[in-house]
């Protein structure tokens, strides 16, 4: 089993983080570098999990969120909103919109992890332990 993990990050260093720190035995990763093309690999992909980016360029992250879940009424799908904007309005926007992480910047991979292990733990336990036990097994 692979979790589909879009990630919508224009910054190089970033995405290196992301392709370095998480486990290839769990996620299958697509990257994305503006909200225009968030929201195409979106609808052609169908991610389990998508990070985004709130300062992406074309349409920012806020405004893919609200996309996907007004438009597109998917509530379903896994979206964790990494910004540096961590400000509690910012952070309480986000949470109206439906996002079921928030990842201040900077971060490490571990923060990541932990808020996808805790989500998964009140959706679905199978794969908070498979998360869980792939990452122990590379870290």
């Amino acid at each position: 089993m692979k979790l589909r993990l879009l990630i919508a990050e224009d910054n190089q260093l970033i995405q290196q983080l992301f392709k370095d720190g998480l486990p290839e035995g769990v996620f299958e990763k697509k990257f994305v570098k503006d909200g225009k093309e968030a929201i195409q690999a979106y609808l052609e992909w169908k991610p389990h999990i998508i990070i985004l980016d709130y300062m992406i360029p074309v349409m920012n992250g806020l405004k893919v969120l609200k996309e996907i879940r007004q438009t597109y009424n998917d509530t379903s799908t896994v979206i964790i909103m990494s910004t540096f904007m961590d400000t509690a309005e910012y952070k309480k926007r986000c949470e109206l919109l439906g996002i079921q992480g928030f990842l201040p910047k900077p971060f490490r991979i571990r923060d990541l992890i932990a808020l996808m292990i805790d989500y998964y733990r009140g959706a679905n336990s199978e794969i908070a332990e498979f998360i869980e036990k792939s990452f122990k097994k590379k870290g």
